[in-house]
């Protein structure tokens, strides 16, 4: 018997079946690597981050105990006023109000040391001492570098936070070895201005607040009622309370109009310490009195924005030693979430767990 063997080639439906099949796999695959490559960017962010945090905070904690260096013209001040002929009662209130003064020119004092050794912005460099003798000579090491790079984030996209964060961590921290614990995938000069930045795995600056008073966090929580801790975890570098809605005392008048450079001790004072205590009980706004705070370090994950309300220049220039000056209203203070923009603001990486 005859028998014969047919030949059958590939058809169009099977053809196209193979094809699908393959998108599939290669789908899955691609967006297998994507979510790898994600994940990697974002462990390598967050490394990076960690490792800036526990610079930042070793330096940060030495505040507590550093010594204060208050212009003498301030001192003189208050010791030739405390000595001035009186009864021996008025003698005892001017004793007693010698010692608050003298605490409140010490806080100020050590904020705004920390606000030329930890600048996070370039006008802090240039920043002239106001209750301070002189500026550090950490702030003078700034300047330097201040002026032999271009210094001013001339990238849009580069924050002048980025490029003061990396400064402080590299001249302030780690006992001059700072540089040791990062890769050169850590550090770039993104906008070729001369003044580096950390990179996160995006490709995009790393930036940081020093004083960010309104972020809420596992690091700054609130209390139960939505208020801030702000006597129960007061400031740690206030041990006085001179920064707390119960001062009203001594009367402003009392304290004197001296200062470096010819300041203005008194105007300084009632500024960036009685000026919102003032207001703060007015407006029964707890969140504007004193309370602890950790500088908030962040990666917007290759986004143009942090998504964060920041005080503008004006702003820190009238109140330069306050770190819980108010926005444009006693909401939004330095640091807070831009309410119209929550889900993106969550979407940074941060070394402050946000708990919303």
């Amino acid at each position: 018997m005859a028998s014969s063997t047919g030949r059958h080639g590939v058809t169009l439906i099977e053809l196209l079946v193979t094809m699908l099949i393959m998108a599939i796999i290669a789908a899955a695959f691609l967006g297998t690597l994507s979510a790898a490559m994600e994940s990697a960017r974002k462990k390598k962010t967050q490394s990076t981050i960690s490792k800036i945090h526990a610079l930042i905070m070793e330096r940060y904690a030495s505040y507590e105990t550093r010594r204060i260096d208050v212009d003498p013209s301030i001192t003189h001040a208050l010791d030739r006023w405390a000595a001035e002929p009186a009864s021996p009662l008025e003698r005892r209130v001017r004793s007693i109000a010698r010692g608050q003064m003298l605490a409140d020119a010490r806080l100020l004092g050590l904020r705004e040391l920390m606000k030329l050794e930890m600048p996070e912005r370039w006008a802090d460099v240039t920043h002239i001492p106001q209750i301070l003798s002189k500026a550090p000579p950490l702030a003078e090491e700034y300047y330097r570098y201040y002026l032999q790079t271009q210094g001013r984030a001339v990238d849009e996209y580069v924050s002048e936070r980025a490029e003061t964060l990396y400064m402080v961590v590299m001249k302030a921290t780690g006992d001059g070895e700072a540089r040791t614990h990062f890769s050169k995938q850590e550090i770039g000069d993104l906008d070729g201005d001369g003044a580096y930045e950390f990179i996160d795995g995006w490709g995009t600056p790393i930036a940081w607040l020093r004083w960010p008073a309104g972020v809420v966090s596992d690091l700054q929580p609130l209390n139960a009622d939505g208020s801030r801790p702000s006597e129960t975890d007061h400031d740690p570098f206030d041990p006085f309370r001179r920064d707390s809605p119960a001062v009203a005392w001594p009367p402003l008048e009392y304290y004197p109009q001296v200062g470096p450079r010819n300041g203005n001790f008194r105007l300084v004072y009632y500024r960036n310490l009685r000026e919102r205590i003032d207001r703060s009980q007015a407006v029964a706004a707890s969140h504007l009195t004193a309370f602890r705070m950790v500088p908030w370090i962040a990666s917007r994950r290759g986004r143009q924005r942090y998504f964060i309300l920041i005080a503008d220049d004006e702003a820190v220039a009238s109140h330069p030693l306050d770190p819980y000056v108010g926005l444009t209203s006693d909401r939004y203070q330095n640091g807070c979430p831009d309410p119209g923009f929550l889900d993106e603001y969550k979407g940074n990486i941060t070394n402050h767990q946000v708990d919303f």
